[in-house]
């Protein structure tokens, strides 16, 4: 209890002796100190933020702002239908909220840019516009992972009132995808991004929006139906066989353990919708009693029927297993039994195989390391910030102590001649200290010792100088 009282004892005592500029420094410093925190801790938590939407209804504004209290996303809100959300999550955003049909009701941008003026006609406000939505649904488009670059082009109808219905064209876009390799987009995400072209044009639905690769792929065109590139047909296939993986593992654990037991099921679906016509031919009953001689028509019940298959039935299904220890080759069968009737396949489409995957394992843990999430701008801001905050405060320190030091100390008290007269008699005190001349010439030093004399014996050089005066007036 008694070490903070001697602390603030030992302060209080430190500061009275302080001079009056000292003070002043210290309390600088620590004002510096104060107000360099104070800016600090402003930058790392100040937010700038930007237009989400404008011009939405009251009651979309209202749904827009639930998704976002929702998803935990700062926000403001302010009249005419304005949303702004922090810059630096605007395109994220954007994506996500089209993939859930937003916004329904307006346009998603702000349709002035910095190249109007007064002087700008319609057409080139209309020109600006276009170009500032590609630009937008562009940056917009790159924040998908996987995605290198996109290329948006729109065809926006006018929609001004002297223009024909007859000649009215609907409005179209096309977007053109750079993806990196080895990547492939979901059929979730071809569908956000095909709404997210289309609520940003007013007029344009998404059958007129065309989105292909880089390589000339068409990417939407089987999203709804109809033949070729199926990529809603390869996302259930591939649900399909995470439904088998699950049912292998939960055979094969309680026998080799968690993770003891590595699954992949590749499964094939045929989608192709088939339409079967069948006719049926059935005897009529003419009865008993005809004349054996007598001519007869055969006639014949037709049934027809139209049998339709809409698909989806498994074509093929294949399984491999990878059993995390050496087991032997009865073993190794037997397993392929059990799996292969699990599945309902054949032997001959079950592979087991098994090995020691250390190595996999540990491919995985740096997997799992990879995907740990990064620091925010923020923390990593912080961590160049937060040094010089605190070497700014150490220099304010020094600043202070240097200022302390150089108070400007008090005259050195004299010595008394009691101190003095200890001083050993191998140094004796003399009145005169005589002058050290080097390289002197005969001439220099009777000169010296003329003056030297003089200086010393006044009296008698005085009195030769009268003896001297008599003998010449003699």
């Amino acid at each position: 209890m008694g070490m903070p009282s001697e602390i603030i004892k030992q302060v209080k005592e430190f500061w009275s002796k302080l001079g009056k500029k000292a003070k002043i420094a210290a309390v600088s410093a620590l004002a510096s100190v104060l107000f360099i925190s104070i800016l600090v801790t402003v930058l790392l938590n100040i937010k700038s933020y930007e237009l989400l939407y404008s011009g939405l209804s009251s009651q979309e504004q209202a749904q827009i702002v639930s998704k976002l209290g929702e998803m935990a996303v700062d926000f403001k809100t302010k009249p005419g239908g304005i949303i702004l959300v922090p810059s630096d999550k605007v395109a994220s955003l954007k994506m996500q909220l089209s993939s859930e049909g937003y916004p329904k009701s307006t346009l998603s941008y702000d349709l002035f840019t910095s190249s109007s003026s007064f002087m700008t006609t319609d057409f080139e406000k209309r020109q600006y516009l276009i170009f500032q939505l590609q630009e937008r649904l562009q940056e917009a488009i790159k924040t998908i992972s996987g995605v290198r670059n996109a290329i948006v082009t729109l065809n926006v109808t006018d929609e001004s009132n002297y223009v024909l219905e007859t000649d009215v064209v609907p409005s179209t876009a096309s977007l053109v995808l750079d993806l990196e390799s080895s990547v492939s987009l979901t059929p979730k995400q071809i569908k956000g991004i095909e709404n997210l072209i289309a609520k940003s044009v007013p007029g344009l639905t998404n059958d007129n929006v065309s989105i292909i690769d880089s390589e000339g792929n068409i990417l939407n065109s089987g999203i709804s139906s109809g033949p070729g590139v199926n990529l809603e047909k390869v996302e259930i296939e591939k649900q399909a066989g995470e439904i088998y993986k699950e049912k292998i593992i939960k055979l094969l654990e309680p026998i080799y353990g968690e993770k003891g037991v590595s699954v992949a099921v590749n499964v094939s679906i045929d989608f192709t919708q088939k339409t079967t016509d069948q006719i049926q031919y059935t005897p009529v009953d003419i009865g008993e009693g005809a004349d054996s001689d007598e001519d007869t028509e055969r006639v014949f019940n037709q049934i027809q029927s139209q049998i339709v298959n809409n698909g989806g039935e498994v074509s093929r299904v294949s399984a491999s297993v990878i059993v995390n220890k050496r087991i032997s080759a009865q073993e190794r069968a037997e397993v392929n039994e059990i799996v292969a009737n699990s599945l309902g396949v054949e032997r001959e489409n079950v592979i087991v195989t098994s090995m020691e995957f250390e190595a996999a394992n540990k491919r995985y843990e740096n997997a799992l390391e990879a995907l740990k999430p990064k620091p925010s701008p923020f923390a990593q801001s912080a961590k160049y910030i937060l040094p010089l905050a605190a070497a700014a405060v150490a220099l304010a320190i020094a600043l202070v102590l240097v200022l302390i030091k150089k108070r400007k100390p008090k005259p050195a008290a004299s010595l008394e001649y009691e101190e003095v007269k200890d001083i050993p008699s191998q140094f004796p005190l003399t009145d005169e200290v005589p002058a050290i001349v080097l390289n002197e010439t005969r001439e220099q030093a009777i000169k010296r010792q003329i003056k030297e004399f003089t200086s010393t014996h006044p009296q008698i050089v005085a009195q030769l100088i009268r003896t001297w005066l008599k003998e010449d007036e003699e």
